[in-house]
């Protein structure tokens, strides 16, 4: 399944930038991706809403070559047109993302509505 194989190969190439805890709960959520044949019948989409500041300001502190080019504009029409294709679109879950939640309690809330969809 594709969403797996792209969570395996995100997993891989990202390692080192998570704690145990969080690499952990990662591979956990993967897993129950690939394992789970509901997601082979349908369409399910979690689209993660993180205010578009806390977005920039993630932007400016990972220091990417060429990210210093987004700029906010360009962030708040990518945040309209995801709000508009969550609203308008069938099967798409948003999961608000507040600033201050660290990677394994957003992790967990996916896990969440996975766990929803594929009972």
């Amino acid at each position: 399944m594709l969403v797996g194989v792209v969570l395996e190969i995100f997993l891989r190439s990202n390692r080192d930038a998570y704690s145990e805890s969080e690499y952990n709960a990662l591979v956990r959520c993967a897993r129950m991706i690939m394992d789970s044949d509901a997601w082979s019948r349908g369409v399910h989409h979690i689209l993660l809403d993180v205010d578009v500041a806390t977005c920039m300001e993630r932007i400016r502190r990972r220091g990417r070559g060429g990210e210093d080019l987004i700029s906010a504009n360009y962030m708040h029409t990518l945040d309209t047109a995801y709000r508009d294709l969550a609203r308008t679109t069938p099967g798409i879950t948003v999961l608000p993302i507040r600033s201050n939640m660290d990677r394994v309690a957003v992790v967990e809330r996916v896990l969440d509505v996975i766990g929803s969809k594929i009972q």
